[in-house]
C-alpha cells in the first residue's frame, strides 16, 4: 500500500502537468490566432484593401476575420468581378 507522501507527490505532479497542458493549449491558440491575423492582412492586401485595418480585424477576430477578408470583393484595377 502507498503511503500518504507518495500519493501527495503524485497529485502534485498531475497538477503541474495539467497546468503545463493548459499553457501549451493557450500558446498554440495564440500562434494560430496570430497566423490567422497575418493571413487576413495578406488576403486583404491582395484584394486591394488596407493592410493595417485588416490586420487589426484579424487580431480581434482571428479566423472569422480571415473569413471576412476572403469574402471581400476585389478592388484592384482590371480585376474580374
Amino acid at each position: 500500500m502507498q503511503d500518504a507522501a507518495t500519493i501527495q507527490a503524485a497529485g502534485e505532479t498531475l497538477a503541474v502537468l495539467g497546468f503545463l497542458g493548459t499553457l501549451t493549449v493557450m500558446f498554440l491558440t495564440m500562434i494560430w490566432w496570430l497566423g490567422a491575423a497575418i493571413m487576413t492582412c495578406f488576403v486583404a492586401d491582395l484584394k486591394g484593401f488596407s493592410r493595417g485595418w485588416w490586420l487589426v480585424v484579424g487580431l480581434l477576430f482571428g479566423p472569422l476575420g480571415l473569413l471576412g477578408a476572403a469574402g471581400l470583393p476585389d478592388r484592384r484595377p482590371g480585376a474580374r468581378a
